[in-house]
């Protein structure tokens, strides 16, 4: 299924944390005043958040791959001039300047492209684009359903269908239904869990318990797939 198919779900780009500009954005959004229980509060503010970072990216930032095309044709356009005044210091000066903007972009460009392939090794600075696309593209193969049999063995490979199929499958298999009760034998139940075991799931979970697991996951990981929550 094609994610055209949608809008686009939110995903926190790690090229952001280049920007200083980011830190102000998230936290004038932060401190916007919300009422309600400590769990709503959260919802609300991470919320607010994510409006304000979406709306500084389309204001402010921008494309990073809009940015890349623009710095090259500036800095064309500052190498042309420059050939064609050698010797004029304000035309190197700016040929300099654009070139480093262009490297910037490039950099910008590189960090987008190496979080969408899911690469973590990858090293400072590496602009290996082109291995870059393709696992980008591999990621894409994988999480695109092209074809989809149904329970009654039709098959659609129309991609607003196979949407639909996909909904009603997960709405009935969530939905409550009435049903008689089922009594299970102790004979099926071959291991239970000990005393000991069972008495730690009901343990309640520590501070320090929260604290590692969401410091262990490393600065630029997030419990959910956007990055962000």
């Amino acid at each position: 299924m094609s994610s055209a198919s949608g809008p686009k779900p939110f995903r926190f780009l790690q090229v952001w944390n280049t920007q200083p500009a980011i830190s102000q954005v998230v936290e004038e959004a932060w401190k916007r005043k919300v009422k309600g229980e400590p769990i709503q509060i959260l919802w609300q503010k991470l919320k607010i958040t994510k409006a304000a970072v979406k709306n500084w990216n389309t204001m402010k930032f921008g494309s990073v791959f809009e940015g890349v095309c623009k710095a090259r044709s500036n800095l064309e356009a500052c190498q042309m001039e420059v050939q064609q005044n050698p010797m004029d210091v304000e035309s190197i000066q700016k040929e300099f300047n654009a070139r480093m903007e262009f490297e910037s972009a490039l950099t910008n460009e590189a960090v987008i492209l190496a979080q969408k392939a899911r690469i973590k090794w990858v090293k400072d600075l590496d602009r290996n684009s082109k291995f870059f696309y393709q696992k980008i593209k591999q990621h894409r193969a994988c999480n695109n359903i092209t074809v989809l049999e149904d329970g009654d063995g039709v098959i659609t490979h129309d991609s607003n269908i196979i949407q639909e199929r996909l909904i009603d499958y997960f709405r009935e298999l969530f939905t409550e239904h009435d049903c008689a009760d089922i009594h299970v034998s102790k004979n099926f139940i071959r291991k239970k869990l000990s005393v000991e075991d069972a008495t730690a799931l009901e343990v309640p979970i520590t501070r320090l318990e929260v604290k590692q697991i969401v410091f262990g996951m490393g600065a630029d990981r997030a419990p959910r797939p956007d990055g962000f929550t």
